[in-house]
């Protein structure tokens, strides 16, 4: 049905959802119950007074970026259930860097703290382990700063994240990795400095 679609696409701004009276938001959340059950979610979250917390009970993780995007005052507890979906959503990287480097939401940053490196991957879990390090969770902060290292595609990207490995647990194995890494950067300079490490020779012309 062409009016429901042309409904649909109108229904994707949440500045129009916000708009209109929670009459219309019923009505509308009933009509797309069921071929758009995420457009329902955030009709429905705007009928209550915390939409976010609406979103987070139903562990609705696209209603949850757009929520955030849309107002970035939220900040809220979130369950273990559901910050362990986070990483896996394309808007995840972008979160993390808003609420971790520039120490913004304090609540969903604690709730951070709940996610299983393995469910992180590259920068995402590189945040994490900077977000575990700002609260002294030094053994969580290695996990997730270890998981960066397997998943980084870049080598510098995986000296970086080994470097931080090493500067948690002094381990003299990690230091040897990256003294021994492909790439010349200032983390694996330094670990092949203080591992005596030769440097490689540079041909002339």
């Amino acid at each position: 049905d062409a009016n429901l679609t042309c409904q649909s696409v109108r229904l994707n701004s949440l500045v129009f959802i916000a708009s209109l009276n929670s009459k219309d938001r019923t009505t509308l959340a009933q009509t797309f119950k069921n071929q758009r059950p995420d457009l329902t979610n955030l009709l429905l979250a705007f009928n209550t007074s915390d939409p976010m917390s609406y979103i987070v009970q139903k562990e609705d993780i696209n209603g949850f970026f757009k929520l955030y995007n849309y107002s970035k005052k939220y900040d809220l507890d979130l369950n273990t259930s559901l910050v362990n979906k986070l990483p896996n959503h394309i808007g995840f990287k972008d979160f993390a860097q808003n609420i971790i480097i520039k120490k913004e939401n304090p609540k969903f940053r604690h709730s951070m703290l709940e996610i299983n490196p393995e469910n992180a991957s590259e920068d995402s879990a590189f945040y994490l382990g900077v977000n575990a390090l700002t609260y002294d969770k030094t053994e969580l902060a290695y996990d997730f700063f270890k998981k960066a290292a397997q998943s980084f595609k870049s080598q510098s990207n995986k000296d970086n994240a080994i470097f931080w490995m090493w500067l948690i647990k002094n381990n003299e194995e990690d230091l040897k990795t990256l003294s021994q890494s492909s790439s010349l950067n200032i983390y694996s300079l330094y670990a092949k400095e203080l591992t005596n490490t030769p440097f490689p020779k540079i041909e002339s012309l």
